[in-house]
């Protein structure tokens, strides 16, 4: 039999495992990633209430399916896709799965707004912390969610000249008023997009490419309101993506960081509205506020993305990264 979930973090993770991949008509199950941060951060106290609330509103997994000899990436079953990992786990040491499966997942990285790489970076993360059988079995849904949501962005391979900022500014507006974000960055035209995102020039070091785009994100963030859930996933999937570097080969890393620019266009294209912010506020409430007054709310996206930035503490500017927090947790500048 399975061995007992043992601590917060896989106690609340065993409970997450009974619940569907996505609640409420295609809304993602936040949970494993919330409570990853919460253990990470080493708010472990929180985990067992904010579970216990958040659970209410999920939606039971289904039955267990039959292993799949080729699922298709993008065909939206996850639960397919949970049982083949499953089975892969079964038979490999998870660094080899992950390993040999970034090539063929990163590309799809912007899926469900990227709630699939985040799920399964948050597993990665939390397995490089201490291994367990529920924290590999979250692995297995953090891939199988990542595989079955899995959509490709229409982008070009970064080879210019110009700055990330002024890239994305050139990054034409999608059209597209639909609610979820997935829909939106589906609606993205390719013709326009490719050679925008190309023109950029992206540091040739994946971590570098990377920090250079979670400021950017960070900046838009703070200057974007309106389109505030978009774009916290517009630094949370690049922050998530750096976890997975470790794994990849050379090119896979550049794909890595290609991928964190790409999301953040994506998101630029379907809400921006306001330029990046310029330059930082001189004076913003300390992380321990920030992240507290998140876990006090509740709300799934604020504790991921305080926890998130709060990690490029010595990457970003601190204060920027503040000041796009409390613009989202509601903290004021003091």
């Amino acid at each position: 039999m399975p061995a007992e979930p043992d601590g917060d973090l896989d106690r609340a993770l065993d409970l997450f495992h009974r619940s569907a991949h996505e609640y409420a008509g295609g809304m993602s199950n936040h949970g494993p990633m919330v409570v990853e941060s919460l253990d990470h951060s080493g708010r472990v106290e929180s985990i067992a209430m904010w579970t216990a609330a958040y659970a209410e509103r999920l939606d039971p997994a289904g039955p267990t399916r039959s292993i799949v000899s080729d699922p298709l990436l993008g065909d939206g079953r996850a639960d397919v896709w949970t049982t083949h990992f499953l089975d892969e786990l079964a038979r490999r040491e998870w660094t080899d799965v992950v390993t040999g499966w970034l090539p063929r997942l990163v590309p799809g990285s912007a899926g469900a707004a990227g709630h699939g790489v985040l799920r399964a970076a948050h597993a990665v993360r939390s397995l490089g912390r201490s291994q367990s059988e529920v924290r590999i079995v979250e692995l297995a849904h953090g891939l199988g969610y990542w595989a079955a949501t899995a959509h490709a962005l229409p982008g070009l391979v970064p080879s210019g000249t110009a700055t990330l900022r002024h890239a994305l500014e050139a990054v034409p507006a999608t059209s597209s008023e639909a609610w979820f974000i997935s829909e939106r960055v589906a609606a993205i035209d390719a013709r326009a997009f490719g050679p925008a995102v190309g023109a950029a020039a992206l540091p040739s070091d994946a971590d570098e490419a990377l920090t250079a785009v979670v400021d950017l994100a960070l900046r838009v963030l703070a200057t974007n309101p309106e389109g505030a859930i978009a774009f916290v996933h517009g630094v949370t999937v690049p922050c998530c993506l750096r976890h997975l570097l470790p794994y990849a080969d050379p090119a896979g890393r550049a794909a890595v960081a290609m991928q964190g620019w790409w999301v953040l266009a994506a998101l630029w294209s379907a809400y921006g509205r306001r330029p990046p912010l310029a330059g930082p506020p001189t004076i913003m409430p300390s992380w321990d506020e920030l992240i507290t007054s998140a876990i006090a709310d509740g709300d799934e996206h604020q504790i991921k993305l305080s926890v998130a930035a709060h990690d490029q503490a010595g990457r970003v500017d601190d204060t920027l990264a503040r000041a796009a927090v409390a613009s989202v947790v509601g903290v004021p500048a003091t």
